[in-house]
Parts: C-alpha cells; sequence; structure tokens
C-alpha cells in the first residue's frame, strides 16, 4: 500500500505490426503478453524473464506496507510512500445493488439535457460516489455515471434512456439491503462533532476546471494582483481547522483532537505565531501529533493565492511534515492534490500534482519560463500527472530547486504557491525579502520571479477538470511508509543508533521491530523531536483575485462534519 510493485527487470520487447493502430495495441507490456497468443497482428518477442512479466500483472492491492518494494531511491521518495497511496475505487457495476441502481440506463431532462439546470458533468471515482454528488445536490432526483467516471445528476423529471455500460440510480437508497447513499461512499469514523457555518457554500455544484494558457512574458499567472479572502494567525488560528484523527500511514502517530493538542501542548499559540510540533507518546509506539484541514476550499480554476509564513519547520530523523492542498469532495486523487512542501527524514522537498487522469505538463510554456538554471535545481520527474501508485504512476513533478527540511528550518520565509487556470507557480521567499505588496495583503506575483522554485504549467487539453476546490492540510507525521520505509538509506537515521541488527529498518508490518518506530518510542527522541519537529507559523493566509466577489466555500470535509471519504 503506498508504493509501486518492483518487476525486478528491465523487460524489452521487439515488436512486428502491421500498421499504426496495431502498434498503439502492442505500447502496454501487459496487453503485449496477451497478444503474443491471441493475436497475428502483432508477434513480440521479449528478452527476460517470463516471471518478472507475470509479477507485474499481480494483483497488488491488497498488498500490505511490509511487502513492498523500492527498486529506486526515486520510487521511494514522497510521490510513491506518502498517505494518499489509496486503492483505486471499483467501478464494476457487478457490485451494485441492483435493486437501487439500474444497469445500461442514463437519465435525460424534458428539454433534452442531460443534466439538470445548475449542474456540470463531473468525474468521480465510483456509482457510489456519483450518487452520493446527487443525494447532496438539492433538486437532484438522478444520477447517470458513464464507463469514463463521468457523473450527470438529473431532476424528478427526466426520463430514462437506454446505453449500454453506464449506471444509473436515485439520490438514496432505501431498501434495507442498501446503504444510504453516504455509506455507500464513505464509512465513518466517530470524529468529534463539527457545526458546520451555514454561510459556507457547497462545492458540489462548482464547473469543471477549464485550463487557459498563460501569454503573459513573466509567466507568473493570469492574475496581476490579489487581496486578502481568509487568514489564520494568532490566538484564532486554530478556529478555522478540522482536526483529523485516522492515521493512514502505518506511522508512529496519534492524531489528537484540538482540545487534546491543547491540553497536551502539541499546538500552542503565542499572540503572534503559533506553534505546531510532536507530543509526548500517548499509548504503546505512538507520539501525538496533529493533521489539519481547513474548512474552506478554494476554486483552482477562478484562482487563488495561499502563503504560510513561518519561523520553522519540522526536520530530522523519522519525522515527516507536509504542507499541501487537496480536494475531499470525491475520492483521491480524482479532485487533485498539490504538494507545496513535504519530506521526511533528511531528504530533499519535492512540489508535486496528482490527477485520476492523463493530465499533461505543458513542455514548451515550462522550457520558456522555468529553463535557467537555479541553485539547488533538480529533476525533471514525470510530466504526466496521472497517479496510481500501484500501475506506477507517480504524478508530475517538473524540474525544480529542491531543498532539505532542514534547510528550509534555517531559512525562514513564506512559502506560497499561485494556483489558477494556467497552472501553479511555488516559492520560497526568504524572510529578508519579503515584498511590500505581499507584507500589505496585496501580492502581485508577477515581481516574485527570482523566488519561484517550481513552475507547472497545465496543458489546455488533457487537464480539463483535473482538479476540484482545494482545502489546505497541514500535518507532522512520524515513521509509516515513507520515513520509516526510507530508514536504512537516512544518513540522519543512521546517527541515531538505530539500525540493524538491533531492529529492522523499514518493518511496517511489525512496528514493535521498525528501526524507526523503535527511536519514537525511546526516551532518547524527546529532546531530539522537541529541538527539531514543530512548526513555528506566524500566519497562512489566502488572495483571491482582485474585484472578483467570489462565494466562500466549504471544504468537502467539513460539510461531512468531519468524515472522510472512503473506496
Amino acid at each position: 500500500r503506498g508504493r509501486p510493485g518492483r518487476s525486478g527487470s528491465s523487460d524489452l520487447f521487439f515488436l512486428k505490426v502491421k500498421s499504426y493502430q496495431s502498434a498503439r495495441l502492442c505500447q502496454s507490456k501487459y496487453l503485449a503478453l496477451h497478444l503474443i497468443m491471441a493475436s497475428s497482428l502483432c508477434k513480440a518477442f521479449f528478452i527476460s524473464s517470463l516471471s518478472a512479466v507475470l509479477a507485474q500483472e499481480a494483483d497488488l492491492e491488497g498488498a500490505l506496507a511490509g511487502d513492498d518494494q523500492c527498486s529506486s531511491k526515486e520510487e521511494c521518495a514522497l510521490n510513491a510512500l506518502q498517505r494518499r497511496g489509496q486503492k483505486v475505487a471499483s467501478q464494476e457495476t457487478s457490485q451494485l445493488p441492483e435493486d437501487c441502481f439500474e444497469n445500461h440506463v442514463y437519465y435525460t431532462e424534458r428539454n433534452g439535457q442531460h443534466v439538470m439546470s445548475g449542474t456540470h458533468r463531473s468525474r468521480v471515482p465510483s456509482a457510489a460516489a456519483c450518487q452520493s454528488n446527487c443525494a447532496a445536490t438539492p433538486g437532484c432526483a438522478h444520477f447517470s455515471f458513464w464507463s469514463d467516471g463521468g457523473c450527470l445528476l438529473t431532476s424528478d423529471g427526466a426520463t430514462a434512456r437506454s446505453h449500454y455500460g453506464v449506471v444509473a440510480g436515485p439520490a438514496s437508497c432505501n431498501d434495507e439491503s442498501t446503504s444510504s447513499s453516504e455509506e455507500a461512499a464513505y464509512s465513518p469514523s466517530p470524529p468529534p462533532p463539527v457545526e458546520v457555518d451555514p454561510t459556507l457554500q457547497s462545492t458540489l455544484g462548482v464547473p469543471p476546471m477549464r485550463i487557459a494558457t498563460d501569454h503573459s512574458h513573466t509567466c507568473h499567472g493570469l492574475h496581476g494582483s490579489y487581496s486578502l479572502a481568509w487568514e489564520a494567525s494568532g490566538s484564532t488560528f486554530f478556529d478555522q481547522w478540522l482536526f483529523l484523527t485516522e492515521d493512514e500511514t502505518h506511522g508512529a502517530v496519534d492524531y489528537l483532537n484540538k482540545e487534546d493538542a491543547f491540553r497536551q501542548g502539541v499546538i500552542k499559540t503565542h499572540g503572534n505565531h503559533v506553534n505546531i510540533g510532536v507530543g509526548a507518546k500517548t499509548k504503546p509506539l505512538k507520539r501525538a501529533s496533529v493533521m489539519l484541514h481547513s474548512k474552506q476550499a478554494w476554486r483552482p480554476d477562478t484562482g487563488f493565492i495561499v502563503a504560510m509564513k513561518y519561523n520553522h519547520v519540522p526536520y530530522g530523523a523519522g519525522v515527516w511534515p507536509a504542507f499541501w492542498l487537496m480536494n475531499t469532495d470525491v475520492l483521491w486523487p480524482h479532485g487533485g492534490e498539490l504538494d507545496i512542501m513535504e519530506y521526511a527524514n533528511d531528504e530533499v522537498s519535492k512540489v508535486t500534482f496528482h490527477t485520476g487522469q492523463n493530465c499533461q505538463l505543458n513542455g514548451r510554456k515550462l522550457g520558456q519560463c522555468f529553463g535557467r538554471y537555479k541553485n539547488g535545481m533538480k529533476g525533471p520527474g514525470p510530466s504526466n500527472c496521472n497517479t496510481n501508485y500501484f500501475k506506477n504512476l507517480l504524478g508530475c513533478r517538473p524540474r525544480q530547486v529542491q531543498r532539505s527540511g532542514e534547510w528550509y528550518a534555517k531559512n525562514p520565509g513564506v512559502l506560497a504557491a499561485v494556483w489558477d487556470a494556467s497552472g501553479v507557480s511555488v516559492y520560497h521567499i526568504p524572510k529578508a525579502e519579503i515584498p511590500h505588496d505581499l507584507q500589505s495583503d496585496n501580492p502581485r506575483p508577477e515581481g516574485w520571479g527570482k523566488w519561484r522554485t517550481a513552475y507547472l504549467p497545465f496543458d489546455e487539453h488533457t487537464c480539463f477538470d483535473s482538479a476540484k476546490p482545494q482545502e489546505i492540510v497541514l500535518n507532522v507525521a512520524l515513521c509509516g511508509d515513507w520515513a520509516g520505509g526510507a530508514w536504512a538509506r537516512s544518513a540522519a537515521a543512521r546517527r541515531t543508533g538505530f539500525m540493524s541488527p538491533r531492529c529492522r529498518p523499514g518493518d511496517l508490518s511489525h512496528p514493535d521491530k521498525d528501526c524507526c518506530t523503535q527511536f519514537v518510542d525511546s526516551p532518547t527522541s524527546e529532546s531530539y523531536f522537541r529541538s527539531r519537529a514543530y512548526f513555528d507559523i506566524d500566519s497562512i493566509k489566502v488572495y483571491e483575485p482582485s474585484g472578483d466577489d467570489l462565494p466562500k466555500l466549504g471544504s468537502g470535509l467539513y460539510r461531512r462534519g468531519g468524515v472522510a471519504l472512503k473506496d
């Protein structure tokens, strides 16, 4: 879970085909193997172990963390090891409740439209998720889920029509044998009660994101100026967040709710800044920490800037902090995710975008706007943003400036991401160089060129609807899939003395024997984490384009009372 499988060898195929169409059939190594036996159009002779090829076809979805391997340092990095390595939701219609869902049927409105007024076609991972969208949309009576993931909502006056491969159904299933639409889409864990602000609108009716090319010479986005729209700072900093308590990284962390986090000193307010750190041991092999999700979400297509002004960020052996954006209206990664800062142990942070489709970065624009060498620049990584860790799809990560967590901790300032319909730019602005426009809450990113660390321009044709409204996430994890899995190759980890034969590096299936977990559980780590593993933050702010009167949106997680979607 959370890591791609390893093939064990490099497979070479010699293909003899009769047409371009036949060549397209042979692009997949898996398909090529079947075509050896089944098609006269494609004759493939391969040099490698047959067992290695067959192993690639094995079902990896049930694999435990301890079964995972890495074929290279890059595969063991952030993209392949982080929490969002969830299983892809099944779209098999045979598993749907027949008494409620209708196979090979879709609905149209009386005027011939495929969607009801005020809604748009969206992309979701399953029919159950499409039904959940319908249940949450006023006036929706039917949903139609298409084989490409398209979800269309229609009203009570819509009529049914036949079409092979489509699944349709009502807004909810009332039969006793079928759970409610919400239960079908996610399995709740009991969070503390959340009072939802009625002024925050739903994100489910938001139009899909359309990509627009930035034709400016500065390549810093579509909007010249922005205004303050949201702020978390000072004594009210933690009022803007949900506190999630579930850890999905096989880690040595115990995420606390807000009350317990204050009581145990994991979070603190100091007037003009706040601390978010790692606390004491709360249970065997676990230490206290927090995972924060903002209650609000913002639309990438209309544009926004998120900026964290910090004095210190966590770093060190076993430490896995993250400052990132994601959508919780649909199952990950279909709503999009942007990693602004994330790293583990002494590895470097990598800016990465994840989505559930073959969204490509605009290579021409990337070369035009970010082609010059900068100190610390590394890469490039994948240009396809599609993410499925079981198929070794890791998201897109262009050539960029990469620094370690310790470097960021010793170089305070502002970490900012500018996201609009043309793409994303990420910046690190040193504290002594913060420009007046940002200090006065009227940022103009076209003047920030020398501080840009990453640039992700989206392709107009392939990235349509690749991201939905984004919420901010801030957390400090310990050990687990990345920090624990990469323990053996970390110099910082080796300096702790917790190495083989004293313990087993990366043994996530047996936490009591895992080196990283043993270090976290030891008394010697108390002062280590206290001096390194904490955020010291002045503020996190969100800015929207000046002059735009945009509605305030509640994140999907917040509108569901803190209940996460489950596949």
